[in-house]
């Protein structure tokens, strides 16, 4: 089977605020067309690929994408590789990552998860990878009613014990048309193996099915009952929601925050929030307002928010555009200046799409309010190829080291070696090489000059690469 790649090449440069200015849009649309005319793209027509949407995953037998790590400067690359076993209709998950100064992929964290016959999810088994093994993290059991989720139950694994735990556990029940009525968390005491509540939300709708009232309780352990936390309280006006919260204390309901919702025409939509001071004052603090066009696509959302500190208001935008499929292709990122009152734009996210309607490429531009011109911030380029070659499963050899932990020796003994001699390399935590050499197998390796702690070694026999965490006391 043809199996597809995504590689994300990503380059940041610094971030400069901007004021107003429109973008010169020929000489941005020849920059982009010169930075993917190079691209080598294979793409199987029949398989148009889709992160956020599980079927379009589990159509692919295996898909890696690539991209880089912001804000980490050891790290140059991150893979994230999902494969799905169709016999077993379970799709693993796996992110990794690559240090400058080496090229170890080390494991970063890991989850596997298991779908019924209607692609539900039933279990999930999350892994953290500490550079090049796995430790299981946690572990959720859901269970279906008519389709929804009625119960979930969590796990935490026990490393001493070498056994999954309870952890919590939600129940939800719902009404005969499927909406959610009531869930309740619980908690598990392990000491006393007994479940004890802890949450419990409840809710109301009105005949259209839109919720009217949702309402929070805790459990009194010591009076063994639920007693109330907050309330909000839901109202409509020609579709648009209205709401008001409320908290529990000293016997009554008292209000602390209300949003009132307004359709100013038929495209637009606006939303004001206030928060209850005292004596009955509501403070406006802040405001949505959203506009549409005649095929419901959000063209612009505006913002502000009350700064209490110096009674100003803190404003954005976001005005977007769209391509005859209805794909946003630009957004542009406007602040509000309180001084000048008005509107200055400093950034443009500009996205392109392929024949099949997946992402192309998402370039970011800022404004450069020194030297008055725009600069490319950030891009990110998509390329689609095989990668039947480069995902072929290898033979593995028989690769073990012992003791680990270890003192002052190091054991390497390895099976179905394809040459006589291998090289290993050390790595500390950070990624430095810190011990290399070549040595036959069954050998041993001093390590009585490394510090305590935690490192990675990889052996490398004809080519490929294996490769282990070990602790040094």
């Amino acid at each position: 089977m043809k199996l597809v790649i995504i590689i994300l090449f990503c380059i940041n440069l610094i971030v400069i605020s901007s004021h107003s200015q429109d973008i010169n849009s020929s000489r941005v649309e020849n920059e982009i067309i010169n930075e993917v005319s190079h691209k080598s793209k294979y793409i199987n027509e029949n398989k148009v690929l889709s992160e956020t949407m599980l079927l379009d995953i589990i159509r692919l037998d295996s898909m890696v994408v690539f991209g880089h790590l912001e804000n980490l400067d050891s790290v140059s690359r991150i893979k994230y590789t999902y494969t799905y076993n169709q016999e077993e209709n379970t799709l693993l998950i796996i992110f990794k990552y690559r240090l400058i100064n080496n090229g170890i992929w080390l494991n970063y964290s890991k989850s596997v998860r298991t779908f019924n016959d209607q692609y539900q999810e039933i279990q999930i088994i999350s892994y953290q990878g500490d550079g090049q093994s796995w430790i299981k993290r946690e572990k959720s059991i859901y269970e279906y009613y008519n389709n929804n989720i009625s119960l979930r139950i969590n796990y935490g694994w026990d490393s001493y014990l070498y056994e999954w735990y309870l952890s919590t556990k939600y129940e939800n029940e719902y009404d005969s048309f499927g909406n959610l009525e009531e869930t309740i968390s619980s908690l598990f005491n392990r000491e006393e193996s007994k479940w004890y509540f802890a949450w419990k939300m409840e809710y109301n709708y009105d005949q259209n099915d839109r919720v009217v009232s949702d309402i929070w309780y805790f459990w009194n352990k010591e009076l063994a009952r639920w007693e109330f936390s907050d309330w909000s309280n839901y109202t409509y006006h020609e579709e648009i929601q209205s709401s008001t919260d409320y908290i529990f204390e000293s016997g009554d309901w008292k209000p602390i925050r209300k949003t009132l919702g307004e359709k100013i025409d038929d495209f637009t939509i606006k939303y004001n929030s206030f928060e209850y001071m005292e004596d009955s004052i509501w403070l406006h603090v802040d405001s949505l307002q959203k506009e549409y066009d005649d095929m419901k696509n959000l063209v612009r959302q505006e913002s502000f928010e009350y700064k209490l500190s110096d009674s100003t208001w803190i404003g954005d935008r976001n005005d977007y555009e769209y391509n005859d499929m209805n794909q946003e292709i630009v957004r542009k990122y406007y602040k509000w200046d309180s001084e000048l009152r008005e509107w200055w734009l400093s950034t443009r996210f500009i996205s392109g799409y392929n024949e099949f309607g997946a992402l192309d490429y998402e370039c970011v531009y800022l404004w450069d309010t020194i030297d008055s011109y725009w600069f490319k911030s950030s891009s990110t380029v998509y390329y689609f190829s095989s990668i039947s070659e480069i995902n072929e499963e290898k033979k593995a050899i028989d690769f073990h080291i012992y003791p680990n932990p270890c003192g002052q020796f190091l054991t390497i003994n390895c099976k179905d070696l394809k040459s006589d001699y291998i090289t290993y390399e050390i790595y500390s935590s950070n990624g430095r090489l810190v011990d290399s050499d070549i040595l036959k197998h069954d050998s041993k390796i001093n390590v009585v000059g490394l510090t305590k702690g935690f490192y990675h070694i990889r052996i490398i026999d004809s080519g490929i690469s294996y490769a282990a965490g070990f602790i040094k006391l």
